[in-house]
């Protein structure tokens, strides 16, 4: 009577990438940006200011800055308020106000003033790039890569007594700003706002390239006869992506016939033709691999290659090349994959092995091409 022998392999795979971009917090600080003569973003900032002759009717826009969307790390989005610091509300606000403020003494305006009392007015956002019908981000160094989109919402901050819903903006978007309700006399406590920034990777995947992405808007506030505006800039920086999914552990059990079995992953690349990859074993060393339990090992080979391809390559923990012939969408969701991994265990290395479970940890790292 032949006796079987009861013996399990468990294979663990562990995935790590090699230069891909450091992930960035949604509410990480974004650097602010004064203009000109302020030396600081603050209250007393005015960015934009114009009155009548007399000094009776006002409008100021305040504290408006630059929006920085980081670096892309392939997130599905990337939205960021203007600008974004510290604060309970998501955001540092801006703030534009109107009102009329009567003045006793019209020869020394700084001497007697009146009621202040604020105005609605009205608002309006353009895009400076005459080349996109729409609010696009367009890198700056290559003229071919398609702009990407990007979707900007007006907020009203918690303080906010002005502004009750959302309101999306588009380009040559214009529309009305209750600011008549403020009732108290902190110009900016009442009216404060915020501008969101949002970037879905699915538009930076389909601009096909890397580099620094760049869309300059005007904010322009009008109110009687007295206009404000001023530009702000919406950044981005995307750098070449690398990302592995779909990975699981294999567990076999042995039957006296030699062990082969596949087994699809994703390797994701975006800005770059290809990448290499490697493998290193915790119980081998110089790039073979080994189950083991107790002091009994046994070697085992693991290949590589796209899904499509017959002929793997041998993985070791060494970088080997790879050049993907198929792209897949949605940074590798669902079970899609582009690669294989071949796990091949020969019989005669098993026989004469105590039972039990053999186990081993590989982990698969890519890299950049």
């Amino acid at each position: 009577m032949l006796k079987t022998k009861l013996l399990f392999l468990c294979l663990f795979l562990w995935s790590n990438v090699l230069f891909a971009v450091t992930t960035i917090p949604v509410t990480s600080p974004v650097t602010q940006r004064p203009d000109p003569p302020c030396s600081a973003v603050t209250s007393e900032c005015d960015l934009g200011y114009d009155s009548d002759a007399k000094k009776i009717h006002y409008l100021k826009l305040k504290r408006l800055a630059y929006i920085s969307l980081g670096k892309w790390n392939g997130r599905e989005f990337i939205n960021v308020a203007n600008p974004d610091v510290p604060t309970d509300n998501q955001g540092a606000d801006f703030c534009i106000t109107s009102f009329n403020e009567d003045i006793y003494d019209v020869s020394d305006p700084k001497k007697s003033r009146g009621t202040r009392v604020y105005t609605d007015f009205s608002m309006s956002l353009t895009s400076t790039n005459t080349s996109t019908n729409g609010l696009f981000l367009v890198n700056t160094s290559s003229s071919s890569a398609k702009p990407i989109p990007v979707k900007l919402t007006l907020k009203g901050t918690e303080k906010n007594t002005i502004l009750s819903n959302d309101i999306e903006l588009f380009n040559n978007w214009s529309g009305e700003i209750p600011n008549s309700s403020i009732t108290n006399s902190g110009t900016c406590n009442s009216n404060s706002l915020v501008i969101e920034a949002v970037v879905e990777s699915s538009a930076i995947i389909a601009s096909g390239a890397t580099g620094d992405f760049r869309g300059t808007f005007k904010i322009t506030a009008t109110y009687v006869d007295l206009k404000v505006e001023h530009n702000f800039d919406v950044t981005l920086s995307v750098s070449p992506v690398l990302q592995i999914s779909g990975l699981s552990d294999i567990s076999v059990g042995f039957d006296g016939t030699d062990i082969d079995k596949k087994m699809n992953f994703c390797v994701f690349v975006f800005g770059g033709t290809g990448f290499k990859i490697k493998g290193d074993s915790q119980n081998g060393s110089n790039g073979s691999f080994l189950l083991q339990l107790g002091s009994d090992t046994i070697p085992y080979i693991l290949s590589v290659g796209t899904s499509s391809d017959d002929s793997l390559i041998p993985l070791t923990n060494n970088y080997s090349s790879i050049s993907p012939t198929s792209t897949v969408p949605k940074l590798c969701k669902g079970r899609q994959g582009n690669m294989q991994i071949r796990l091949r265990i020969d019989a005669s290395n098993v026989q004469g092995t105590s039972s039990g479970v053999y186990k081993d940890t590989v982990t698969l790292t890519v890299a950049p091409q």
